[in-house]
């Protein structure tokens, strides 16, 4: 008997390792900006110099059209192509993300000699934070020291011909500290389409444990932060300890502590995520259910 109060105990205290100090909540993205789904017409990016470089255009993914953005102006010496999107507004977000879904043309294919020592395989993506939408066709000044630089982005895959086009996909990452954002794209010569932009936050999603509530949290500033957010006891409990629950930079949730107790006249819910009215048939279920977890019952 001993030696099974003792595998007992140990299960347990695995089950409590496994279940409090290990992730147990995926990630949430919410999202700001998705080109994909917009279904209301052109998408209206502003362009840098006006109607040239950067163009709107169509293109078929799958079974659904989307617009996108091209730019093919090798042919060009000391190209300066810019292409932004619309404010951004951050809401609760400490750092946002940047999805681009993009094909990129080689070089090599265009035979002239002064094209392709011209010619371009990257774009630079730039931010310029905002405390509210003031932008037009000059402003902010279309600059790169006005306009922070985030990254240069290649594509790990370049097609020869239209036929095996292959779409990249990148994300980065960037801190936001005002209201809002724009993003801006800079071709200096490549053949690029932007196909597919998506703008967004990760959170740690609301979750109850140990009968105390944490709500939805962004993740912190910093792309390694751990960010520590205070749960609420739920309805009917008590605070046994201040529950605490860290939310990573990824959006998962990681090292729980603390928790709230139920209530006299209250009783667990099975899940732990209630407590509820106790009565004669649910203190009797909740006995029976007691006696057949314990070791050896049966």
């Amino acid at each position: 008997m001993a030696k099974d109060s003792t595998l007992w105990n140990t299960a347990l205290g695995l089950y409590w390792i496994l279940t409090n100090l290990l992730v147990l909540t995926l990630a949430d993205e919410v999202v700001l900006l998705d080109t994909t789904q917009e279904t209301q017409g052109d998408l209206n990016w502003q362009t840098y110099p006006p109607n040239t470089g950067w163009q709107e255009a169509s293109f078929n993914m799958g079974l659904d059209t989307v617009r996108v953005n091209t730019v093919c102006m090798i042919d060009q010496q000391e190209s300066k192509n810019w292409l932004r999107t619309p404010f951004i507004p951050r809401g609760n977000a400490k750092r946002l993300y940047i999805e681009m879904k993009f094909t990129m043309r080689e070089c090599t294919q265009y035979p002239d000699p002064q094209n392709l020592q011209q010619c371009k395989e990257t774009f630079n993506l730039l931010y310029y934070e905002a405390e509210s939408d003031y932008a037009n066709s000059m402003l902010p000044r279309w600059d790169t020291i006005t306009y922070r630089h985030i990254d240069v982005v290649a594509a790990d895959s370049k097609f020869s011909s239209i036929n095996n086009a292959v779409i990249n996909t990148e994300v980065r990452s960037v801190a936001i500290n005002q209201k809002g954002v724009y993003f801006a794209f800079m071709d200096m010569g490549a053949c690029v389409t932007l196909i597919a932009v998506r703008i967004y936050y990760k959170i740690c999603p609301e979750v109850t444990l140990n009968f105390a509530k944490f709500l939805a949290t962004p993740t912190g500033s910093d792309s390694s932060s751990i960010y520590p957010a205070t749960g609420e006891c739920v309805a009917n409990s008590a605070m046994e300890s201040e529950p605490t629950y860290q939310c990573k930079a990824n959006g998962e949730w990681y090292l729980n502590s603390g928790g709230c107790q139920c209530l006299p006249a209250f009783m667990p819910a099975t899940n732990k995520h209630q407590c509820i009215e106790l009565n004669l048939k649910s203190a009797l279920h909740l006995e029976c259910k007691e006696w057949s977890d314990y070791p050896g019952s049966g």
